[in-house]
Formats: structure tokens, C-alpha cells, sequence
């Protein structure tokens, strides 16, 4: 029995539940160890090709909002010191609550919002937002499934991934108005 697991938590494991020996139990282990490689790499060649179009307060909106992402899931981790979830199919050290993964997954989304940009292709921008949303949810999805974090964890590591890129973003934005409003009044 679980027992930091709130109700929810039961709903989610019994809804997505996966068995050890299936496809998606075997493939967990090197989608954990890829994944986050995949994502740091993601994150510098966004930043590298910012930088080369001189979009360097994106390029800090990005690199600074899965820096504190990092922090704040770690020291949230430390705070509340939630035991991960019995009967995981990969092994996951440390605490699991927020789940750290899931926070720094909506970065997938803040690099699609600005990678997108003001585009007279509407609906491509719409959809690249969307399939990062889609991986988004897929990835928490996965982190329940294989029962290394509890759906709280993933929907308070989505809540605090959400409010850091938007902070950083519009951070961004305020210091590229005021720079534009200088700029013309010079």
C-alpha cells in the first residue's frame, strides 16, 4: 500500500497502470535515460540558435527557467520529502514530490512558444505548441504509469514548470519593452 498516495493518486495508478514485463515496462528504463539527455541537448541547441539570431533575452528566458525549475524542484523535494511510489518498474532514487521531470518537461512548451514565434503560418504555431503540449502530458503520463511518481507529483511539477517559464518569459518580454521604449526616445 501507498501510503503518501492520496485518492487521486490511487485513480491515476489504476487508470494507467502498466504491467511489469509489458512493452512499455521494458521500454521505461532507456526512455529515462534518454530522455533527459534528449531534453538538456533540445535546450542548447534552442539556445545556440537564439543566440545566433541575437534573441539573447529569449535565450536567457530559457536556459534561466530550467535553472530555477532545477532549484525549485530540488529544494521542493527537500521540503517535503514525499517517498516515491511502491512498485516502481525503473529504479528512481530521491524523493518524489514535485516531480522535477514534469517541470522541466513544460520547457517543452515555452521552447515551442518561442521557437514558433510571430509567424504568418498560424496554424503551424499552433500546432508545434500543441505537440509540445501533447509530449507534455505524455511524459507525466509515463512517470505515473511506471508508478516513479504519484499524479500530485506530476500535476504540482507541471503547476510549478508553468509558473517559472512564464515567469522567465514574461520577465523577457518587460525587459525587451523597456529596452524598445528607451531605444526610442533616445
Amino acid at each position: 500500500m501507498d501510503h503518501g498516495a492520496t485518492s487521486l493518486d490511487r485513480r491515476a495508478f489504476a487508470a494507467v497502470a502498466t504491467e511489469r514485463g509489458s512493452f512499455l515496462a521494458r521500454a521505461a528504463h532507456p526512455l529515462a535515460t534518454i530522455g533527459p539527455v534528449l531534453t538538456g541537448a533540445l535546450v542548447l541547441v534552442v539556445i545556440a540558435w537564439l543566440a545566433r539570431r541575437r534573441r539573447w533575452l529569449a535565450a536567457m528566458g530559457i536556459l534561466g527557467g530550467y535553472l530555477l525549475v532545477a532549484l525549485l524542484a530540488h529544494l521542493g523535494k527537500a521540503a517535503e520529502q514525499r517517498p516515491r511510489p511502491a512498485g516502481a518498474l525503473i529504479d528512481a532514487g530521491g524523493y518524489s514530490f514535485p516531480s522535477t521531470e514534469s517541470a522541466l518537461a513544460v520547457g517543452l512548451i515555452a521552447i515551442a512558444v518561442v521557437a514558433a514565434g510571430p509567424t504568418k503560418h498560424r496554424a503551424r504555431r499552433i500546432g508545434v505548441i500543441a505537440a509540445a503540449g501533447l509530449l507534455t502530458g505524455v511524459i507525466g503520463t509515463l512517470l505515473v504509469s511506471i508508478r516513479v511518481h504519484y499524479l500530485t507529483d506530476v500535476l504540482a511539477g507541471w503547476a510549478m514548470g508553468a509558473t517559472v517559464f512564464a515567469a522567465c518569459g514574461l520577465t523577457a518580454l518587460a525587459i525587451e519593452a523597456r529596452q524598445e521604449r528607451t531605444a526610442t526616445q533616445l
